[in-house]
């Protein structure tokens, strides 16, 4: 038997139905029950339900990773912005303290890690090492005040002991 119009309709009228049943379909084309029986044998839908499905649920996680991670990259130009402004202000003095400074980009690089997912281990140590040290570039070449980068300095430390 080959698939025509009439099976194909009755196959998305099936595939969209939330509680599935051959009996209401043959109701729906005013067919018997052993006809539809026959339909869904002949034209594999339970093979053809299963495999629509699968792909339907690929193609919604892609859509998923693909927003997440542009959400992620957003987040992550927002917080970059964040600690160049921090790093600029600390650089001017323009925080009450080197203790509100430390907080701010502690802050930040915090947010930063956990938004790459380093704190779950997605990427390796030597990963996070290398952007503490990254940021400990800048910060030398920014920050004239000795006692503040040694300020900075321990706290890395301390990051990168955890």
């Amino acid at each position: 038997m080959k698939e025509q119009k009439r099976h194909r309709e009755a196959f998305e009228y099936y595939y969209s139905m939330p509680n599935r049943s051959l009996l209401s379909v043959a109701r729906k084309f005013t067919i018997s029950k052993q006809s539809i029986l026959k339909w869904n044998k002949a034209f594999n839908w339970q093979k053809r339900i299963k495999e629509r499905d699968v792909k339907i649920k690929a193609k919604t996680e892609t859509k998923a990773v693909d927003t997440l991670s542009n959400m992620k990259t957003e987040w992550v130009k927002i917080l970059k912005y964040a600690l160049g402004k921090a790093i600029t202000a600390l650089k001017n003095e323009e925080f009450e303290s080197a203790e509100s400074a430390l907080k701010a980009i502690d802050t930040i690089m915090r947010l930063m890690i956990e938004i790459l997912g380093l704190g779950q281990h997605i990427v390796t140590t030597e990963d996070v090492h290398t952007i503490i040290q990254k940021l400990v570039i800048v910060i030398n070449q920014n920050v004239k005040d000795e006692s503040l980068k040694n300020k900075l300095a321990d706290r890395f430390d301390e990051v990168l002991s955890e």
